[in-house]
């Protein structure tokens, strides 16, 4: 019929239990974890350092955008002088030199705007880069005023906001680790006893 039987079978058990007297197996243990915590404390430090990059580079947009409003109010003003300068030069009141001069400052005024424009399309590729996206893909950017700030920090910061910052926890959990590492370290010294 094709079945196989057996009459008689073999059941070995083997049990074995060491004593972690000197706590080397706890230390190694814990070190383990305390690096896992520093990996995780790594990653939320990256995330922070992106969302910072991508906050700086779009407030120095917003910044440029404001800076364009100024820039080209500045423009207006120097192409008012420039005709100004240039009736008096047609009128003899003053010499050509004030006019060349008046060119230099429309000019100078021209420059700062087409940089200001390059340094926004710099900041907008950059912050296409650090979201993960393209240039079509972001939402419309609309130029709005800066916030006002007060100049004074606000009473409640206190040392304990620079402990919490996520590179400072990762060091301090390596630390802790290491320590850890290094009693396991030392415990390999001392004898083992198995029963």
């Amino acid at each position: 019929m094709g079945f196989t039987w057996y009459n008689q079978f073999d059941l070995g058990l083997q049990a074995s239990y060491t004593f972690d007297w000197w706590g080397k197996q706890r230390d190694a243990v814990e070190a383990a974890m305390d690096q896992a915590h520093a990996a995780q404390a790594d990653r939320s430090a990256a995330a922070l350092m992106l969302a910072a990059a991508i906050t700086d580079t779009y407030f120095g947009w917003q910044s440029d955008q404001n800076r364009l409003v100024l820039l080209r109010e500045k423009e207006m003003a120097v192409e008012w002088e420039v005709r100004v300068a240039a009736a008096r030069v047609r009128a003899e009141l003053e010499s050509d030199y004030e006019r060349h001069n008046s060119d230099l400052a429309l000019a100078a005024a021209r420059e700062q705007i087409a940089a200001l424009e390059g340094s926004a399309k710099l900041r907008v590729i950059a912050l296409a880069a650090l979201v993960g996206k393209s240039i079509s893909e972001l939402p419309p950017l609309v130029p709005k005023p800066l916030p006002s700030f007060p100049g004074v920090l606000p009473d409640n910061v206190k040392i304990d906001l620079i402990s919490r910052r996520a590179d400072i926890t990762a060091s301090r959990w390596r630390v802790e680790a290491a320590e850890k590492n290094l009693a396991s370290a030392r415990a390999e010294f001392f004898p083992d006893v198995t029963v």
